[in-house]
């Protein structure tokens, strides 16, 4: 399976929260507040942020690198 599905079955069971991954799709922080999941990855500059959430519909994401 593709790393990029296997990563979006993964983000409903972290909903409403915060996750941290790396370009590879694995999954190295989550918190509930955003404030919450800069904390914890402050000083990893290998991540990427977002929302987990159970529907994307319309959620555009561009990523760069």
């Amino acid at each position: 399976m593709d790393k990029a599905l296997k990563f979006a079955k993964l983000l409903p069971k972290y909903a409403p929260d915060w996750i941290a991954y790396t370009k590879d799709y694995e999954i190295v922080a989550h918190a509930k507040t955003f404030a919450g999941i800069m904390d914890k990855v402050k000083e990893r500059k290998d991540v990427i942020l977002m929302p987990a959430s159970t529907n994307y519909y319309g959620f555009v994401m561009e990523i760069h690198g």
